[in-house]
């Protein structure tokens, strides 16, 4: 059927993941970690190349993996994932993506490259201070100006597919 969408086995994923460690997500720590978990055992089954980032923040930023690779990373627990202190949501999402577009060859589509990009928060943003006025207004609308060439490079070229966990979206 035309109409119907084939999906291409990527030759190589990059998953990168930004979870809030902040005080506001300690009712959902066996949620965030449980997620976390699924999602490393649902790509293992997959059987491709992948390395795994793993940034866990509050006002600190904390690398849990720096692209390790998915067969290496362990399982995580409530001694890995301890909720506390303020939320620097942008300032972490800002510091991943910098992090991230750094990496060479990264963005190569033609080459079956694959970046799932994964924030787990609450959305209680509430420290942020390097990268408050960066993304004013990006999470906000979906009109936002997320272009390849627009200031938002970074941010677009990234986000081949990648979703927010938001507690409060309905």
């Amino acid at each position: 059927d035309v109409y119907k969408r084939q999906e291409v086995k990527p030759s190589h994923v990059e998953m990168v993941l930004v979870l809030d460690e902040s005080g506001s997500m300690s009712d959902l720590t066996r949620d965030t970690i449980g997620g976390f978990n699924s999602m490393i055992e649902k790509e293992k089954k997959l059987d491709v190349d992948a390395h795994v980032t793993t940034v866990l923040f509050n006002d600190q930023y904390k690398m849990l993996y720096n692209r390790r690779e998915l067969k290496d990373v362990r399982k995580m627990t409530d001694k890995d994932y301890t909720p506390g202190g303020m939320t620097a949501l942008l300032d972490a999402v800002g510091r991943t993506i910098h992090k991230m577009d750094m990496v060479s060859g990264i963005h190569r589509k033609d080459k079956g490259n694959k970046v799932l990009f994964v924030i787990i928060t609450d959305g209680e943003e509430n420290d942020s201070k390097e990268y408050k006025k960066f993304f004013a207004g990006v999470f906000v609308s979906s009109e936002s100006p997320l272009t390849e060439t627009g200031p938002w490079r970074s941010f677009a070229r990234i986000t081949y597919e990648g979703i927010m966990i938001h507690r409060n979206c309905q």
